[in-house]
């Protein structure tokens, strides 16, 4: 299991050496060793334009704030095999074991991208973030194949063609998702009901791009213990999913988190 003993171990990696091909096997070795122990770290000058993060959470906002019948006529439909659309209150359960999940989301892949009239520009912000953030997936990738020491250092990238190549974007898994935790009063608190419950990601990687409100919780050496992840400015969150750690034979790790963002 990670070893995260405490608040604010969540390594920060500096990204801005990969433009440089003399230090990133430096680089890459560094976030290497860091997923053998954490599945997880923050990522800075990584290249995605804060302004644009920005623009994703104000555009998301405006979105979830609209009235929920308006939201419903772009629901994804329960057990749908499509991936884009919105999902309400308790329609996806991470953990059986809970009563309600109390979030909600909006998901997309760019071979299925909707037409929404509002907010203006909604969908148009989303997929901007969704192509810059393929963009830091390859590299980040890229580097993972360079730190293990792999016979050629774009392997995992070559596995992943359809990040790459979004057109080809069908059944891929890869996914843009904004979530939103709505208020949720003290009274309406129950036992078994939580925003989001507990996980590990299915797939490769995951990018986690966090607001100051916080919430994340990664499980920590010891089984069902949970420590908070402190956002750090500018920064991207990586972490590794179980796809991956089956792929390194368990080298990196897929860490188990929740989230504890308050119910008020």
């Amino acid at each position: 299991m990670a070893n995260l003993p405490s608040e604010n171990t969540i390594p920060i990696i500096d990204f801005s050496p990969y433009q440089s091909e003399d230090k990133r096997v430096a680089l890459s070795e560094t976030i290497c060793n860091t997923l053998r122990t954490t599945g997880f770290f923050h990522l800075v000058n990584h290249g995605v334009s804060h302004d644009l993060v920005e623009e994703v959470f104000q555009k998301s906002r405006d979105f979830f704030n609209m009235p929920l019948e308006y939201k419903m006529g772009y629901l994804r439909p329960q057990g749908s095999v499509s991936l884009t659309g919105y999902n309400k209150i308790d329609q996806e359960r991470l953990d059986p074991a809970v009563k309600m999940e109390v979030r909600e989301a909006f998901d997309f892949i760019p071979t299925q991208v909707p037409h929404i009239e509002r907010p203006p520009g909604f969908i148009d912000t989303l997929v901007k973030l969704d192509l810059a953030s393929r963009d830091l997936a390859l590299k980040v990738l890229h580097c993972f194949a360079i730190g293990l020491g792999l016979p050629d250092e774009h392997y995992f990238t070559k596995a992943h063609q359809a990040v790459a190549h979004p057109e080809l974007e069908s059944d891929s898994g890869n996914l843009f998702r904004t979530l939103y935790y709505p208020p949720f009063t003290p009274s309406q608190i129950d036992a078994g009901i939580v925003r989001c419950g507990t996980h590990s990601d299915y797939g490769s990687i995951t990018l986690l791009f966090q607001d100051d409100v916080g919430g994340l919780e990664v499980e920590s050496s010891v089984k069902g213990v949970f420590v908070p992840v402190t956002p750090v400015p500018k920064a991207v969150l990586i972490n590794i999913g179980d796809l991956m750690a089956r792929w390194t034979d368990d080298e990196f790790r897929s860490t188990v988190t929740e989230e504890d963002t308050a119910f008020c």
